[in-house]
């Protein structure tokens, strides 16, 4: 695969969704005149409707997903193999769990909880897939940048698993303060994790760009 395309992928989507975050950070200090927390905000929370003039930021979200599982679709192109499709056809499942993630409430909790975790695993599948390709290739050609790229994939997936199976992944229970009146945890481990799929989803082509090199 083309190491240029890799890197040039990884930076407009960098780019995309940065931006993205930045927007969102402004329209919610604009909105409720604090600044936003990632450790117990929900995306949902803060992303605009489409119908808002605000609305426009969620292409940027857009743009960058579609972008960082391009080299994906690509490699299919080129390499017609069980490798190429496998990673293509769990790309694009993770793209839509993260399209649809942020504009599912918790009205609908069922199906928030199902794209979170959809994401999650997704998520881990590709980075395990990607850490046994490299470790095959490092087999055959002993190349360090391929051992690095399986020690960063399997690095990824042991935080991808952790988050999966950590017993607050679903807590959503609020807390009581001194007054008795329940308030919302400062953190919420699964606001937190929705948050960090974004940028965990673009390290996930850092194993193929190693190989790449």
């Amino acid at each position: 695969m083309d190491f240029k395309l890799i890197f040039i992928a990884i930076g407009i989507a960098i780019l995309f969704e940065g931006s993205f975050f930045f927007a969102l950070s402004l329209i919610y200090r604009q909105r409720e005149k604090k600044y936003l927390k990632f450790t117990n905000t929900f995306l949902f929370e803060v992303v605009p409707s489409f119908k808002e003039k605000s609305g426009i930021a969620n292409y940027l979200l857009l743009f960058g997903i579609v972008i960082s599982i391009f080299p994906y679709i690509y490699y299919v192109a080129y390499n017609v193999n069980t490798f190429a499709m496998t990673i293509a056809i769990i790309s694009i499942l993770m793209a839509f769990c993260l399209v649809c993630l942020p504009f599912i409430s918790l009205n609908k909790l069922r199906e928030h909880y199902y794209l979170a975790l959809g994401g999650l695993v997704t998520l881990m599948a590709l980075l395990i897939i990607e850490g046994y390709y490299c470790y095959r290739l490092y087999r055959l050609y002993l190349d360090n940048m391929q051992l690095v790229g399986m020690i960063v994939a399997f690095s990824l997936a042991l935080f991808t698993l952790i988050a999966i199976f950590n017993p607050k992944l679903f807590d959503l229970k609020n807390t009581q303060n001194e007054a008795g009146e329940y308030v919302r945890k400062k953190f919420i481990f699964l606001s937190f994790v929705e948050w960090m799929l974004y940028p965990f989803s673009i390290l996930a082509l850092v194993p193929l760009l190693l190989v790449a090199m």
